[in-house]
């Protein structure tokens, strides 16, 4: 069973994500595990996105009448808009911690990652070429590797910015990853079989999902190889993510999530989001709750991702190099 405060995080992720329940699992496991670990000053959230994981991963909570698709701009074909379409007071409780930095490469994520008030300060700027000083950070997290076109790069910008002593702590997908993404799966056999139009309903579910998140998967030997091929000494490997809630968050509530985003702005207008919430988030939390445990601990091969934990090999030179092609940023 969940541990009191593993079902505390599981709960303030779904006051944020009641319109896709599956999200939660996911940010709750990975944060479950992260809130065991001691996270040194100055810390790189890279790649921190709207901030809301990093928020209730480090103590904090959303309003009840606020949830991740409040502020999102809708479209009819593809996913949601990044950008916020109103700056709402967001946090109802704050963090216990701040992370010194976050670092996104879109403006309207962060701008919302600013109402979390999680960050010390923001910074606008690429993974693959990040703005900061040789050795900066005691610990840079990074859940956005996969999303890098030129993932090496990016391996090799942390190597630079983390200190000597420091360390790395990296989500990534597990080989087991791909197999799960049944939009993508039941879209080619129902191209292959000739059946179009539901093979492009699946499509639209996938929605392209499956190209970005299985094409940097890998076992536990095979990513201690790209970490030891980018200076860094794999410390731990925590498998995290069980597989089956993987398969429950490929689709989930995806099919009419547009359909519950204008229900819950509705809601909202009439200031009953928080009261339906009250009523639905535990319902939720009981459908939800085997899931949860089965991906607090689950065996490698029934794991979706690794929390990989590294430090920096070898000592460095002293010396702090020109930075290549961009404008140095120091972290204060």
């Amino acid at each position: 069973m969940p541990s009191a405060d593993a079902e505390r995080c599981l709960r303030r992720f779904l006051e944020a994500n009641w319109l896709k329940p599956f999200d939660a699992v996911w940010d709750a496991s990975v944060a479950s595990v992260l809130a065991s670990m001691l996270m040194g000053e100055p810390s790189l959230d890279m790649g921190c996105g709207d901030g809301l994981f990093m928020l209730i991963a480090s103590g904090g909570r959303v309003r009840l009448s606020y949830d991740r698709y409040t502020d999102t701009r809708l479209r009819l074909r593809g996913d949601l808009y990044d950008t916020a379409a109103s700056m709402t007071r967001l946090e109802a409780t704050p963090p216990r911690r701040l992370v010194t930095v976050g670092l996104d490469h879109k403006a309207g994520l962060l701008d919302k990652a600013r109402r979390t008030a999680t960050y010390r300060s923001l910074v606008q700027g690429d993974g693959q070429a990040l703005p900061f000083a040789h050795r900066s950070f005691a610990t840079v997290f990074c859940n956005i590797l996969y999303w890098l076109p030129d993932w090496q790069a990016g391996l090799r910008e942390m190597h630079r910015v983390v200190r000597d002593d420091g360390r790395l702590v990296l989500v990534v997908p597990n080989d087991t990853f791909g197999g799960q993404l049944q939009s993508h799966h039941r879209a080619q056999r129902y191209r292959r079989n000739g059946r179009h139009w539901r093979a492009r309903f699946f499509e639209w579910i996938d929605n392209g999902r499956f190209r970005t998140l299985t094409r940097l998967t890998g076992h536990r030997a095979q990513w201690e190889e790209r970490l030891t091929a980018a200076g860094f000494r794999l410390h731990g490997a925590i498998p995290v993510l069980h597989v089956g809630a993987v398969r429950r968050w490929d689709m989930s509530t995806r099919p009419i999530l547009h359909g519950l985003v204008l229900l819950g702005r509705a809601l909202q207008s009439l200031r009953l989001k928080g009261l339906l919430k009250r009523l639905i988030v535990p319902l939720l939390a009981r459908r939800v709750r085997p899931w949860f445990a089965k991906s607090l601990a689950p065996s490698a091969e029934h794991a979706a991702l690794w929390v990989l934990i590294a430090q920096p090999v070898e000592a460095r030179r002293a010396s702090v190099e020109t930075m290549p092609h961009h404008e140095e940023a120091r972290v204060r």
